[in-house]
C-alpha cells in the first residue's frame, strides 16, 4: 500500500514541480521583456 502511494505521489510532485518551473521561467522572461521595452521606450518618447 505504501509503495503504491509513493509511486503515484512522486511523479505527481515532479509534474507539479516541473510545471512551476516552466511557469516561473515564462513569467520571468515575460517581465524581463516588458522591462526592456519600458527602458528602451522611455528615452525615445
Amino acid at each position: 500500500m505504501q509503495e503504491e502511494l509513493i509511486d503515484t505521489l512522486i511523479p505527481n510532485l515532479l509534474a507539479i514541480f516541473f510545471t512551476d518551473i516552466v511557469l516561473a521561467t515564462s513569467l520571468y522572461w515575460g517581465l524581463k521583456r516588458i522591462l526592456v521595452r519600458l527602458c528602451i521606450g522611455y528615452p525615445k518618447a
